[in-house]
């Protein structure tokens, strides 16, 4: 399974736990461009809400740390669920060619790994 995961932990994981319950291994890729994960903008940005339809001016140096603290509790809630459920969890980094990040990921399944 491969998405961005920007949704509750508890709803994102819950029907693939129930996939893994019946039998299959299930492995989920979190897909995370490069900026998502440092939040290293030099200047104020306009961000848009794909879901909620929303613009937000945020200035990356008064949210920046908060930001930080806020995605990797979120990316421990879900390799946690993912723990919990024996489901695999890997992170792709969109900054990477796809090509790589997938072998990586799919190496570890040919070597057993969970």
């Amino acid at each position: 399974v491969l998405s961005d995961l920007l949704t509750d932990p508890k709803e994102a994981i819950a029907p693939l736990a129930r996939m893994r319950r019946a039998g299959p291994d299930v492995l989920l890729l979190h897909a995370l461009h490069p900026v998502e994960q440092t939040f290293d903008f030099g200047q104020a940005v306009e961000l848009y809400c794909e879901e909620r339809g929303t613009r937000m001016r945020v200035e990356p140096r008064v949210v920046r740390q908060r930001y930080l603290a806020m995605m990797a509790a979120h990316q421990d809630a879900l390799r946690q669920r993912c723990l919990d459920a024996g489901i695999r969890y890997d992170m792709l980094d969109l900054g990477e060619p796809a090509s790589v990040e997938l072998r990586r990921a799919l190496g570890g399944l040919q070597r057993g790994r969970r």
